[in-house]
C-alpha cells in the first residue's frame, strides 16, 4: 500500500509498480476471509481429521497466494530494477487482475490518472484540444456540471458588481462594460454547455449589450458626456443576467454520493475548463495583444491563462491519486465503488478529506497497522488467539527437523510451513517491521 500510494503515476515505471502492488492487494484482500474461516474451523474441531480437513484448505489457499504473491514480488523487483515485463509476465499479472475482478476498476483509475497527466502537459501545447475534452467529460460528471454552474454564477455576480461600480462614476470609458461583456459571453457558453439554453440567449443578450455600450463610451473618451440612462440600462442587463446565471446554478443538482476527492477533482476540471475558455475567447479589442503574447509565448514561456489551466488539470489529476490511495486505504482496489452507505460516510467526512497520512490517503479512512480490509493480519508483539497447540505446531513447523517417527505430523508441518511463509509474504507486501508477529484473523 506505501508503494502504491507512493508512486507518481505519470511515470510509466512507478505506475506499473503501484499497478502490480493493487493487485497484490487485491489477492491478499480477498483470500483472507477463506484463510481466516479454515483457520478457525481447525481451532475450533474437537477431532483431528476436520481440524486436518481444515487445515488442507487452508494450505492450498495458502499455497496459490504465496505463489501469486511470490510473482507479484518478482515483478515489482524487476520494475523497481528499471526493467521491462515480459509478454509472458504481463499476460499471467492480466490473468491474475480478471481472476481477482479487479481489471475493470483498475483499468479504469489508471487511465483517469493517464488522461488528466496528458490534458496538463496539453494545455500548454493545445488548449483547444484539451477544451474539448473538458467539454465531453462534463455531461458524465455531475461534480464538474455544479461546479460550472457555480463559476458562472460568480463571473455573473463579478460583472455585475463591476458594471455597478462603473456607473457610480460621472462619465464612464467603457472598459467595466466591455470586461463585463466579455465575461458574461463566457458565461453564456457554461450555460449552453449545461443545457440551459433560455438562460444563456438571456445572458448573451446580456453580454451583447453591454458590448455595445462599452464601444460607445470608448468612442466618446476624446469628448466625455455623461449618460446616466446608458449607465442604468447597463446596470440592469448584468443583475438580468446574474439572475439568470443564478437559477441556471440553483437547477444543476449536486453529486450527492460523490467523496469530497471525486468532488474536488470535478471542481479543477470545471476550474480548467473556464480558464481555457476565458484564453480562447479574449475580451474584444484585445485579440491583437493576446496574439502577440501567443507568438512570444511558443517560443517562451506558456501565457497565464495556459499556466492556470494546466495547474487545474494537475490538480485534479492529483484528486485522482489521491482517491486511489483512499480506496486501497479502505481495503478496495482504485475504481472500485463503494456501497452507498460508505459514499454517504465518505461525504460526512468531507471536512477531514485534507487531513493526510504518511503513507497517502485520507487519514479518517486509513487502514490500522494489521488491518487489511475487514480481516485482522497482524497484532504487534502478540501471537494473538491461537490455541497453545496450533501456535506451538507453527513455531514448530518453521525448523529444519521433522518428528522422525510421524509421518502425519511431517506432512502437518509442510502445510504449516506454507501457511508461515504466506504470512512472511503478507508482512513484506504490508510493509510492517521485524518486531510484527502473526496472529490468527479475528
Amino acid at each position: 500500500r506505501q508503494e502504491a500510494n507512493a508512486s507518481n503515476l505519470t511515470k510509466q515505471a512507478e505506475s506499473q509498480l503501484a499497478r502490480t502492488a493493487d493487485v497484490a492487494l487485491a489477492q491478499m484482500q480477498q483470500k483472507t476471509p477463506q484463510i481466516a474461516q479454515n483457520l478457525k474451523q481447525a481451532a475450533q474441531a474437537s477431532q483431528s481429521k476436520p481440524q486436518a480437513q481444515a487445515l488442507q484448505t487452508a494450505a492450498n489457499a495458502q499455497q496459490q497466494t504465496a505463489q501469486a504473491l511470490e510473482q507479484l514480488a518478482q515483478n515489482m523487483q524487476k520494475v523497481e530494477d528499471g526493467q521491462q515485463l515480459t509478454a509472458t509476465e504481463q499476460a499471467a499479472m492480466q490473468q491474475m487482475e480478471q481472476e481477482l475482478g479487479v481489471q475493470e476498476p483498475l483499468d479504469e483509475a489508471y487511465e483517469r490518472a493517464k488522461q488528466l497527466a496528458e490534458m496538463a502537459q496539453d494545455a500548454t501545447q493545445n488548449p483547444q484540444a484539451v477544451l474539448e475534452a473538458l467539454e465531453k467529460e462534463l455531461p458524465k460528471n455531475q461534480s464538474m456540471q455544479r461546479a460550472l454552474a457555480e463559476t458562472a454564477q460568480t463571473t455573473a455576480q463579478q460583472a455585475e458588481h463591476a458594471v455597478a461600480q462603473e456607473t457610480q462614476q460621472a462619465v464612464q470609458n467603457g472598459m467595466a462594460q466591455k470586461q463585463a461583456a466579455s465575461d458574461l459571453a463566457r458565461v453564456s457558453r457554461h450555460q449552453q454547455r449545461l443545457g440551459d439554453k433560455e438562460a444563456a440567449e438571456q445572458v448573451a443578450q446580456a453580454s451583447n449589450q453591454l458590448q455595445q455600450a462599452g464601444q460607445q463610451a470608448e468612442a466618446t473618451q476624446a469628448n466625455p458626456v455623461p449618460n446616466p440612462q446608458v449607465a442604468q440600462q447597463s446596470l440592469a442587463k448584468a443583475a438580468q443576467a446574474a439572475k439568470a446565471a443564478e437559477a441556471t446554478a440553483s437547477k444543476t443538482s449536486p453529486a450527492m454520493l460523490a467523496s469530497p476527492l471525486e468532488q474536488l477533482q470535478g471542481q479543477m476540471l470545471a476550474q480548467a475548463l473556464d480558464q481555457l475558455d476565458a484564453q480562447l475567447h479574449p475580451m474584444q479589442g484585445n485579440q491583437q495583444q493576446n496574439g502577440q503574447q501567443q507568438q512570444q509565448s511558443q517560443g517562451g514561456k506558456p501565457e497565464g491563462g495556459q499556466q492556470s489551466a494546466q495547474q487545474s488539470l494537475s490538480d485534479a489529476q492529483q484528486a485522482q491519486q489521491q482517491s486511489m490511495a483512499d480506496s486501497r486505504n479502505q481495503g478496495q482496489a482504485p475504481g472500485q465503488k463503494p456501497s452507498q452507505q460508505q459514499a454517504q460516510n465518505n461525504k460526512q467526512q468531507g471536512q477531514n478529506s485534507q487531513a493526510q497520512s504518511a503513507e497517502g490517503g485520507n487519514q479518517s479512512t486509513q487502514l490500522q497497522d494489521g488491518v487489511l480490509g475487514q480481516g485482522t493480519i497482524l497484532v504487534k508483539g502478540d501471537w494473538g488467539h491461537l490455541p497453545q497447540k496450533m501456535a506451538d505446531d507453527l513455531t514448530e513447523a518453521t525448523r529444519s527437523e521433522a518428528a522422525p517417527d510421524n509421518h502425519g505430523h511431517i506432512r502437518k508441518r509442510n502445510l504449516d510451513r506454507l501457511f508461515v511463509h504466506y504470512i512472511h509474504l503478507v508482512l513484506r507486501f504490508v510493509g510492517t517491521r521485524n518486531d510484527c508477529r502473526f496472529s490468527t484473523f479475528r
